[in-house]
Parts: structure tokens; C-alpha cells; sequence
């Protein structure tokens, strides 16, 4: 399966997730590989509204028949997984 690693960097918060929803909308065309890879290595801060931009993210792939993979996830990444219990929502969580 082709992958396509789209970084992400900054926060993730209700501030900026409005500007990071057209970079996922673009990545994922209908050219866009069935296993993409959001990097997250750079993102400094997450809240809710992060949290549902990347589940959009992953329902989005799931419903062209792919897997989202997340990567690179950063602890206050994995702690707002963690609290909400949706890290079995993406293909796979790696530091």
C-alpha cells in the first residue's frame, strides 16, 4: 500500500486547526494514497478541536478504504488520545 507522510507542526488547538484543515483536505485527493502518515513530531499543543480534525482525518481515509497512521506522536499528543480513549480510531500510534 503507497504511504504519504504529511508532517504537521505548531498546535493543534481551536487557534490554528481552522488552518491546517485545508492541508488535509488537500492531502487527501482522490490521488491520495490508502495509507497515509501524519507526522506529528512537530506539534507542540493539542485540544479538542485538534483531536476532531484528526478524526475527521481518519474517518475521511477510512471511508476511501484506507488507515490512517499517526507518527512521531509527541506526549501531549498521546495524553489528549489517552484522555478521550480514540487511539484505537487510527492504523497504528508510534512515539
Amino acid at each position: 500500500m503507497p504511504q504519504q507522510v504529511i508532517v504537521l507542526d505548531g498546535e493543534l488547538t481551536i487557534q490554528y486547526a481552522g488552518s491546517v484543515k485545508p492541508l488535509l483536505a488537500q492531502a487527501f485527493s482522490s490521488a491520495a494514497p490508502a495509507a497515509p502518515v501524519l507526522d506529528l513530531s512537530g506539534v507542540t499543543d493539542m485540544d479538542g478541536a485538534g483531536l476532531q480534525l484528526l478524526l475527521a482525518f481518519a474517518q475521511a481515509v477510512a471511508r476511501a478504504g484506507g488507515q490512517l497512521t499517526l507518527q512521531g506522536v509527541p506526549a501531549v499528543v498521546a495524553a489528549v488520545l489517552e484522555r478521550y480513549r480514540v487511539a484505537d480510531q487510527f492504523a497504528g500510534v508510534a512515539p
